[in-house]
């Protein structure tokens, strides 16, 4: 599920890039990282909205890893409970489902009704200038990373690593090469936080 939502197909909260709690409006004069030199903030406590509100090993997932999700996985439109957006389905059979939802910007506020497309906030910021950030956005036609100013309003679906680390440490006892033919077999399947996690777990 995405940070702040109850249910899959909720869009959950939406978030300014860096900043971890929500707003009544989403401006740049209001924004806490627009025009501020920072690196990627993926498992940041301060800026990353997964990792301050879910805790544990959860993170926003780097521009990377949303391109390993649009490369390595299927995506089949879909409804869930009269929501649209995307069952993503990965090599190992898991998936997730992503709803579509506007953004937010000034004072106009989100929403998943009637909505056919959605942007997602990544970690990374752009690699020029302090303005703005990479983010994943689809709708019916397409799926890319694109920029966006940061005090726009996104939803954050997070990711983890810890079941994949759990199992790297067990196949490390019985053969290292073993484990390594995992890991890269982990990579390709974007198994790490985006599929192998279909909701909210402790950490």
């Amino acid at each position: 599920m995405n940070v702040g939502a109850s249910s899959p197909e909720d869009h959950g909260g939406y978030y300014a890039w860096g900043e971890t709690v929500t707003k009544d409006e989403y401006t740049e004069d209001n924004s806490v990282t627009q025009g501020v030199e920072i690196g990627d903030i993926s498992g940041s406590a301060t800026y990353d909205a997964a990792t301050a509100n879910w805790g544990g090993s959860w993170r926003m997932p780097t521009s990377e890893e949303c391109r390993e999700l649009i490369s390595n996985c299927t995506w089949t439109r879909d409804t869930l409970n009269e929501v649209g957006g995307y069952l993503v389905t990965g090599a190992n059979g898991n998936s997730i489902f992503l709803p579509f939802a506007s953004p937010c910007w000034d004072d106009e506020i989100g929403s998943s009704d009637d909505c056919t497309y959605a942007y997602y906030w990544s970690s990374t910021p752009c690699s020029s200038g302090t303005w703005g950030a990479l983010y994943l956005e689809f709708d019916y036609s397409y799926r890319e990373i694109d920029d966006k100013s940061r005090y726009w309003g996104f939803p954050v679906r997070p990711v983890s690593e810890l079941r994949v680390s759990i199992r790297l440490k067990v196949y490390c006892r019985v053969a290292s090469q073993v484990a390594r033919l995992f890991y890269a077999e982990s990579r390709s399947m974007s198994l790490i936080g985006w599929l192998d996690f279909s909701e909210k777990r402790n950490s």
